[in-house]
């Protein structure tokens, strides 16, 4: 059949062309595929028409948008037709000549104003050049230009000879006139500016107060100094300010052979019977302890650091001022003794070594009802100044500031006073208040260093120790002793190791903090000795030598706080140690004065003031009981605790390795470096001691030694009453401690209670807070009462019996 249909296709399609045969069409189709039926048709057509819808609802929404985005369109444009119309309008009113004379001369100045700005970028201008007397035009340029070039070599500055001289202001002038320097390029007049800032790293710092050479008798011979400023219009214009004075002082230097010095110029000596004394008012040091401890290290020659109006608050510690070295006496202000809030403020740092003592006085005033007048004099100031004549005090400061008066007065009855500008300032110098440094001669012989010896166990030769320490017999020696005689033995063998393979070293009190590099030491030792050459010389070329070395310590010890400080806190996570040295160094108070005082006693000698302290700790202890008292005995309730105490020597091997990172000594001499490093040689002659110790119920008379440290609590630091003890122990006392702690913890956390976090694994004052912060809001919750008791009890651990309160705690 198929083939037949197919023939008949083929037939009907060839013999009928130009009419087709529908029905042999339709026949052929339906043995295809089956006709659709009705449900079909509709879902057809269904689906067709909600896609008609979809699309004519995207069209008209895109209507819409358009028709919006017309109408905005439409709004801009009525916009800017009414801005057009309003620039046209203007625009005519000028074209008919309609501007004001303001007007015109407003934009004649920013026209001008442009200019000026755009010329400032090819030029430099010079102060302090002195200025040619010669008679015509062209010798008076050639002179400008030979000076511009020799000072600009003075401080290794090259340009080119392309440029152009011009005075700025009358001729009239009694000071040089400023020399402006045009230049052809930009480029030119920035390579000048770029050579100064290369030469200020090179060590170039001149200060900033010398304009000219009117004060060429008050200031040292500086060759020139370079500033840069800013314009309004954010350019950098160049500025050099020359003091061209070498001649009016090599004048002056001749007159100093038969006329007394300037007192700028005096020549000091630096003895160690001179006390040198640097003061300053540093206007605040609240925003500057940064830039005052990096600067310390150029100070530490002054015996004493004089400071006003520091602007300290009571928040801020000596110690945080960074002033390494220095015993520290201030006054703040404060709501106590001034109506003002803020401002004020005097520091006084001094060396240790002169034993320094704060002296209070003893003002007894019976009435305010009493006053006194100055009379027959013409003003209160000639009052002070007669005061002070009657005193026999002597004004030394001649010292002027910039306006050229005086502002800080040194008084003094001595006449062997030296008072002159100090070369290098701590902070920057305020511009009416130039720091000083004061010389007075002390006629006493100088004052030594102190220093003692030391064994520096982290150089020790502990082979050598573990073969003297295992040469012993430690079992049959120890058994023909008692445990207090075998203790002291062993320890009299471990002293007599440190003698023999323990370097002995002599230590000096440190001149410089601990973050200053070798590097800076030298450059500061350098500095010294070129500020010593410049005084006993005064010549310009020694000056400039020791103000380049000045900027490079400056510069320097800059450099190395903050190496010290980024090196603390990259290293916090790998060595913490770095920054608990530092925050120590931070929060460490000042050392206990050389004279304390208890009640009506005082002591001012080391041996005096020991005894002194010594007794008021032993004051503050109550003396045990005769016999313990057994009141509370009946109440204790039935624990099993152990009578005994198990270890093994690995216990103590491991107690002894506890100590690898600890190097302190204890109050017997021997450090925790050596126990450490000769663990293995000495574990079992410590066990065999221990086991003893504790079989026996003896603790050795050299574990009970210790030293006593005072800490100071707050107030005077002179008042002994005011510190408290802290006991160094042995080390091998603290090692038995802890192994005895860790036999017995293990059978008491059981008993012992949870609110109980003092001295338990685990808990501390924190876990406490929590524990009772959570009580706190859980009673809240439920709506009940809580009463809490706060106290603080004065030295507990000194006066309370604790065999006593223990049982009375159970």
């Amino acid at each position: 059949m198929a083939t037949s249909h197919k023939t008949t296709a083929k037939t009907n399609l060839g013999t009928t062309a130009s009419k087709p045969n529908i029905r042999s069409h339709a026949s052929f189709a339906s043995h295809l595929s089956p006709s659709p039926s009705n449900s079909d048709l509709m879902t057809a057509i269904l689906n067709i028409q909600t896609f008609q819808s979809t699309q004519f609802e995207e069209l008209r929404d895109r209507l819409t948008k358009l028709t919006q985005d017309v109408s905005h369109l439409q709004k801009e444009n009525n916009s800017l037709r009414a801005e057009l119309s309003s620039l046209k309008t203007k625009f005519d009113n000028l074209d008919a000549g309609s501007t004001t004379p303001q007007t015109t001369a407003l934009a004649a100045q920013l026209l001008r104003e442009n200019s000026e700005s755009n010329k400032c970028a090819f030029s430099a201008i010079l102060y302090g050049i002195a200025e040619s007397r010669s008679t015509t035009a062209a010798l008076r340029i050639t002179d400008d230009n030979a000076e511009v070039y020799r000072v600009l070599e003075s401080i290794s500055l090259s340009v080119s000879n392309n440029f152009k001289l011009v005075h700025l202001g009358g001729s009239s002038s009694r000071k040089p006139r400023p020399l402006k320097m045009i230049f052809p390029t930009k480029d030119e007049a920035a390579s000048l500016v770029r050579s100064y800032r290369s030469a200020l790293n090179n060590g170039l710092r001149l200060p900033d107060n010398l304009q000219d050479n009117s004060r060429a008798t008050t200031t040292p011979l500086i060759p020139c100094r370079i500033r840069t400023s800013t314009t309004i219009w954010g350019i950098r214009p160049f500025f050099i300010s020359c003091d061209n004075f070498v001649n009016e002082f090599m004048s002056f230097k001749k007159k100093m052979c038969q006329t007394p010095p300037h007192p700028y110029y005096v020549t000091v000596t630096f003895l160690m019977s001179n006390l040198n004394i640097y003061y300053q008012n540093v206007r605040g040091l609240r925003t500057k302890l940064v830039n005052l401890r990096s600067s310390l290290p150029l100070m530490l020659s002054y015996d004493i650091l004089i400071l006003t109006e520091t602007w300290l608050i009571s928040d801020i510690s000596d110690s945080e001022l960074g002033l390494f070295g220095f015993i520290i006496f201030r006054l703040d202000r404060s709501i106590e003794n001034s109506t003002h809030s803020r401002g004020g403020g005097v520091l006084i740092a001094i060396n240790p070594k002169f034993n320094p003592l704060s002296v209070a006085l003893n003002v007894s005033w019976s009435s305010d009802n009493l006053s006194l007048t100055a009379s027959g004099c013409s003003s209160p100031l000639s009052a002070i100044a007669d005061s002070f004549s009657f005193l026999i005090f002597l004004q030394h400061n001649y010292c002027f500031n910039r306006r050229g008066s005086t502002l800080d007065l040194v008084f003094s009855n001595s006449s062997k006073v030296s008072v002159v500008r100090a070369s290098t300032a701590l902070l920057t110098p305020d511009t009416y208040h130039p720091p000083l440094f004061i010389s007075l001669f002390l006629n006493a012989e100088p004052i030594a260093q102190a220093s003692h010896s030391f064994y520096d166990f982290k150089t020790g030769d502990y082979t050598s120790i573990s073969h003297f320490l295992n040469s012993f017999n430690w079992k049959s020696t120890f058994s023909a002793y008692s445990i207090n005689d075998a203790a002291s033995l062993f320890n009299d063998a471990l002293l007599n190791s440190i003698d023999k393979f323990i370097p002995l070293k002599l230590y000096k009190t440190p001149k410089f903090p601990r973050w200053v590099s070798p590097l800076l030491k030298n450059m500061i030792i350098t500095k010294k000795r070129a500020h010593i050459t410049f005084k006993r010389s005064n010549l310009a070329h020694y000056y400039t030598i020791f103000s380049q070395l000045r900027a490079k310590c400056k510069r320097q010890s800059k450099l190395d706080y903050s190496r010290f400080i980024k090196k603390t806190e990259n290293t916090i996570s790998s060595n913490p140690s770095h920054f608990w040295k530092l925050t120590k160094d931070l929060k460490s108070n000042s050392p206990i004065p050389s004279a304390v005082h208890l009640l009506d006693e005082s002591a001012s000698s080391p041996v005096d003031s020991a005894n002194l302290f010594s007794k008021y700790f032993l004051s503050v202890f109550k003396p045990p009981l005769p016999s313990p008292s057994t009141t509370h005995l009946d109440n204790l309730y039935p624990y099993n605790l152990p009578s005994n105490c198990h270890f093994s020597l690995d216990d103590v091997l491991s107690a002894l390795v506890s100590l690898k990172n600890n190097n302190s000594n204890g109050s017997d001499g021997i450090s925790a470096c050596l126990l450490y490093s000769c663990r293995n040689a000495i574990a079992t002659p410590v066990f065999i001691l221990f086991r003893r110790s504790l079989d026996e119920g003896i603790v050795p008379d050299v574990w009970k030694t210790c030293s006593i440290t005072p800490i100071f609590n707050a107030g005077d630091r002179s008042d002994v009453s005011n510190y408290r003890p802290i006991s160094i122990l042995p080390h091998l006392a603290i090692l038995v401690e802890s192994i005895v702690y860790s036999c017995i913890k293990r059978n008491l956390n059981h008993i012992i209670i949870d609110s109980q976090h003092g001295f338990r694994p685990g808990k501390s004052t924190i876990t406490s807070s929590i524990s009772f912060t959570t009580y706190i809001l859980n009673s809240f919750e439920a709506n009940s009462q809580i009463d809490t008791i706060f106290t603080d009890i004065k030295k507990p651990f000194d006066s309370v019996d604790s065999f006593a309160s223990i049982l009375s705690k159970t």
